[in-house]
């Protein structure tokens, strides 16, 4: 039986109308010619496809869409309703008939920590160890439940706001590349680690491995030692199937259910594994008008933007890295206060100006990027672009505007400090193919710098991560006293 028909058919008259209303409203559109398909034939998909007329393609986005959409409406009936029982708990204490109450308690303990509701649970238990107050090892048991929900569910409040911070310090570490902010990290990864193993719970569970997985794939720098993790990311993805579909209308697990396709296309682009990504990312990519545009979901996004740059390393698609530009421009909106996203939102669109060859591009977003974020705060992320800038200057034979550039960055950082001995190197190199000289002599040099540059630029101080130079590159760049040609971004960036 279809899962969607399987939820349908199963409510109740009253329930199924109220599903029909707010799904549907009074419109006879798709959804409502679906749900009332479902609820009074027998189920057969190619008779519905034939009775809506649209194709299969059409028919699964459809289907998608309203399968969330159902969610979200019965999300607020069953976990609701335990919680509204859980609201007239204090009372039961004044009712007649203890043995009921007691029966009535055990049962609604039964649903809460089915759907691992501790808040409510820790109501239960405090008014079960109060019926039993004359019955010593009886409210002892339920003191300790209780005392032991107490801290579970701090816990739980402190697992989320662990998540919260990796995601605020990730961002913060990779704008500043500062030690200690990576020692935070850390920690928080320690913590949730501890916290997930004191409690057995799904939820710690999930919580625990979002940070896993994204932590593996940020700052894990050898693709061998990431590829072999193929099997462990799988199966922990499984397992949040597993979770999400057995809890399908609790509303904190309908939130992250799209978090499984981020992450899988997260974890295959990065290994380079394109072809497996590409399948998660269509699927994913069903989903993202819905997503894009909900601030929760932001550093979701923007980690699969970084990814996408990682698969056009492998690939040189262009088209397919851009093919989410018009809905970003539409409905991605990001606070000023979350830095890094806005920096990695503009990072992305100066490489794709970039790679487009369109370099002016890539010095305006530069100039917007100055103008709405304080980028001197985060110096790392501030070179960053400047490198990329004073890059396209050498292509486009403004050598003046590449000295500006060296300078400013030479006045924020010491070039002489072996930690920054790939960006001093890089502008060595810079500086060689735009000087004026013989042809032959300074290609011979700028080989060697790049050589040199390319042997120091590796681990967590990488910079440049998403162009890869090739001999054409080289070539025209140090053609300039020559013959300025305009690249245009075929070199696999």
């Amino acid at each position: 039986m279809d899962k969607l028909e399987k939820i349908v058919k199963k409510l109740s008259e009253p329930e199924y109308q109220h599903l029909l209303e707010n799904v549907a409203g009074r419109k006879k559109n798709n959804p409502y010619h679906v749900l009332e398909f479902i609820r009074k034939e027998p189920w057969d998909e190619e008779a519905l496809m034939k009775k809506l007329d649209v194709n299969l393609n059409a028919y699964y986005t459809l289907k998608s869409r309203l399968m969330d959409r159902v969610a979200v409406v019965l999300s607020q009936r069953p976990v609701n309703a335990i919680k509204e029982k859980v609201a007239n708990v204090s009372a039961s204490i004044f009712e007649e008939d203890k043995f009921i109450s007691v029966k009535y308690l055990k049962e609604l303990e039964k649903e809460l920590l089915e759907y691992d509701l501790s808040n409510e649970l820790i109501v239960v238990y405090k008014a079960l160890a109060r019926h039993h107050i004359y019955e010593p090892e009886e409210y002892e048991k339920y003191d300790m439940l209780y005392n032991k929900h107490v801290a579970y569910s701090l816990a739980m409040e402190k697992a989320e706001d662990l998540l919260l911070m990796f995601i605020r310090n990730v961002g913060i570490y990779r704008l500043t590349r500062n030690p200690e902010d990576f020692e935070k990290i850390l920690r928080i990864r320690r913590e949730i680690y501890n916290i997930s193993e004191l409690f057995k719970s799904h939820r710690l569970f999930v919580l625990n491995n979002i940070i896993s997985i994204y932590f593996n794939c940020i700052f894990i720098t050898d693709l061998a030692e990431l590829k072999q993790m193929e099997m462990q990311v799988d199966g922990v993805l499984k397992k949040f199937e597993s979770i999400f579909k057995k809890y399908d209308l609790d509303v904190f697990y309908h939130n992250l259910k799209p978090l499984i396709n981020f992450m899988y296309v997260q974890y295959y682009y990065t290994i380079g594994s394109i072809p497996r990504g590409n399948a998660y990312y269509k699927l994913l990519k069903v989903s993202l008008p819905d997503i894009v545009g909900k601030h929760s979901y932001n550093f979701y996004v923007i980690m699969l933007l970084r990814a996408k740059l990682e698969k056009y390393i492998v690939d040189g698609n262009l088209d397919e890295l851009t093919d989410l530009n018009k809905l970003l421009e539409s409905k991605f909106v990001i606070d000023e206060v979350e830095a890094y996203h806005c920096f990695t939102y503009g990072l992305f669109r100066t490489y794709i100006k970039f790679f487009e060859g369109d370099y002016e591009g890539v010095e305006k977003i530069y100039k917007d990027m100055k103008g709405s974020l304080y980028l001197r705060e985060y110096i790392n992320g501030d070179i960053q672009l400047k490198l990329i800038l004073a890059l396209c200057f050498s292509l486009l034979g403004e050598e003046e505007k590449c000295k500006k550039v060296f300078a400013s960055i030479d006045r924020q950082i010491d070039l002489d400090n072996p930690e920054n001995n790939n960006i001093n190197l890089f502008i060595k190199f810079l500086k060689n193919v735009t000087k004026h000289a013989e042809y032959n002599r300074k290609l011979k040099k700028s080989r060697e710098l790049y050589d040199e540059f390319n042997k120091a630029n590796a681990g967590t101080n990488r910079i440049l991560r998403f162009i890869n130079f090739d001999e054409d590159m080289i070539l025209k760049l140090a053609s300039h006293g020559r013959k300025n040609t305009a690249h245009k971004g075929k070199d696999k960036l």
